[in-house]
């Protein structure tokens, strides 16, 4: 456990902050209570279809990196923050000659390329909500002022439509055509069914059979990039997936697309072990939030002029994005001993080797186990610490 802890203590100036540290980090493996949380409405687009339209909390975007063994795969968190709702926050100790504050969407891309500024290059997987010309641009924008190289791996939705490459310039006046022929990709599942291949590859921990018909066309209105889209058949659904990588064959596309589930179940076990997202930090200066905003009213907080009532409502959204960053590295820190031990614990107490990461993520009556037995140690330790400062 020192091993894993002791890298932390660069980020601290002071031995006693980071033994504080410490105590947290371990404290929220440990924790067993579930705390409501404040929120707000949503309209939220995600895949999971146990989702309503619209849906009341926090939105976070997170981005973590896909770590494992042979066995099993899962998604460590690097990194997490509120990306809707505080815009008016943000822009509060903001000149007016600034430039108004990313979308969520585009802030993604810009945190997935710094983090895959440490390793040189990197695939991000994102879900469908992500494809969009903004996001394409600030990608584009990103490589041209860095050596480092990263590509998407995400999906389209079903009413995509993408271009053909342009003819060649006809001889004459004009500018040269920015596209071809206009292709909707829903219809090429019927239009070009005999062209489909078959394969079979290793979807979600399981053999599975698959179709698939690999194409590279243009995409964005007014941005035209090529990009390689997969249109794939499995077990009667349709799926069409897309990669700013053109090199990549059609089966890793797909196979790597399959891992993109594995941060929802690291935010399942955020929420269900760690209770990552159970905290109760709130403001007396924050005003009430209507559920039902009109298009043309004024946002709440926009009302908010008073520098002190800013400045308390400034320290509960730091409050609320660094308890939720200490939860990524308390899980992040169970997920790789879960993966360093799992061939150690015996299975008659605690089978790892066997269930300890399913989905990517440590079981939930198994991970609650295994911090007591490893970690009381810890704990009592960082008691005595607690108590020595106190």
């Amino acid at each position: 456990m020192n091993n894993l802890l002791q890298p932390f203590r660069s980020c601290f100036s002071r031995q006693a902050t980071f033994e504080w540290f410490v105590v947290i980090v371990v404290g929220f493996m440990l924790r067993s209570d579930h705390l409501g949380v404040t929120s707000r409405k949503l309209h939220q687009e995600s895949e999971n279809v146990s989702k309503g339209d619209y849906i009341f909390g926090h939105l976070f975007g997170a981005i973590g990196i896909l770590v494992g063994d042979s066995r099993k795969w899962f998604c460590l968190p690097l990194f997490m923050n509120l990306q809707d709702g505080v815009k008016t926050i943000l822009g509060w100790k903001k000149s007016a000659s600034e430039p108004e504050s990313s979308s969520h969407v585009v802030q993604m891309i810009e945190q997935g390329f710094e983090a895959a500024k440490g390793f040189g290059q990197a695939l991000l997987l994102l879900d469908r909500y992500f494809l969009s010309v903004p996001a394409l641009e600030r990608l584009n924008a990103c490589h041209l002022a860095s050596e480092t190289r990263m590509h998407l791996v995400t999906k389209a939705k079903s009413n995509a439509v993408a271009y053909e490459r342009p003819p060649a310039k006809k001889p004459g006046r004009g500018r040269p055509p920015k596209k071809g022929h206009e292709i909707k990709l829903k219809e090429l599942f019927t239009t070009r069914a005999a062209d489909f291949q078959t394969a079979t590859i290793l979807l979600y921990d399981q053999e599975e059979t698959i179709q698939y018909l690999c194409l590279d066309l243009l995409w964005g209105q007014g941005l035209y990039q090529e990009l390689r889209f997969v249109l794939v058949v499995h077990q009667g659904r349709y799926s069409i997936l897309v990669s700013t990588d053109l090199s990549l064959a059609a089966t890793d596309i797909i196979r790597l697309y399959s891992y993109r589930f594995k941060i929802e179940c690291t935010f399942r076990e955020m929420k269900q072990v760690t209770h990552a997202f159970g905290y109760r930090f709130w403001s007396k200066s924050m005003p009430k939030l209507k559920r039902f905003l009109k298009k043309e009213e004024a946002h709440p907080l926009e009302v908010v002029t008073n520098e002190q009532d800013r400045q308390r409502i400034e320290k509960t959204i730091q409050a609320i994005e660094g308890f939720v960053m200490c939860q990524c590295i308390a899980m992040g820190l169970l997920q790789l001993v879960a993966l360093q031990f799992s061939g150690r614990t015996s299975g008659l107490v605690f089978p790892l080797s066997a269930n300890a990461l399913p989905c990517g993520g440590l079981g939930g009556q198994r991970c609650c186990l295994f911090t007591q037995i490893y970690f009381s140690p810890v704990c009592s330790e960082s008691a005595c610490i607690h108590n020595e400062n106190n």
